[in-house]
């Protein structure tokens, strides 16, 4: 997937939420969690029923209901952490500091952060080790683009 289609992809998502948003009922502070699946969570609060067990995810069938919205979104595969991954990898490459993203993230020690959320993708040290490569050989700053364009469309 190449840089235009990721923007144009992440829009359409930013879109989709605020589509939702827009179709939530008033004083229901939940995007994903539907009215009714929040009116039973309040009922069960009030009766004393609700557990910190239940709490873990409000959603009955929460990949389900996430497959749904991603499909909807025209994103064939992905899965919910997905969007920490990428929210933590946005945050360090636009400006805040290791420290700050570890701290954000909740993580005891960066290395945490660095493992799980920053990692560079397989596929962008395979085009960086193909560019160097031809760079050396004195290959045209054209054909260096059309590589890593090559790269990023597999």
């Amino acid at each position: 997937m190449g840089h235009t289609d990721k923007r144009k992809t992440k829009k359409q998502c930013a879109q989709l939420a605020r589509e939702l948003r827009m179709k939530q009922t008033e004083g229901y502070p939940y995007v994903f969690v539907p009215a009714y699946r929040y009116e039973q969570i309040q009922r069960l609060r009030q009766q004393g029923k609700w557990t910190e067990r239940r709490g873990l995810c409000p959603v009955s069938n929460f990949r389900y209901q996430f497959r749904v919205i991603m499909a909807k979104a025209g994103i064939e595969k992905g899965e919910f952490h997905d969007l920490r991954r990428t929210c933590l990898s946005n945050w360090l490459a636009n400006g805040l500091s290791e420290f700050d993203v570890m701290t954000m993230a909740g993580h005891v020690s960066f290395e945490t952060t660095r493992r799980f959320y920053l990692a560079v993708r397989r596929n962008l040290l395979d085009c960086a080790r193909k560019a160097s490569s031809l760079a050396l050989k004195s290959i045209s700053v054209e054909k260096l683009l059309q590589v890593r364009t090559e790269t990023q469309n597999r």
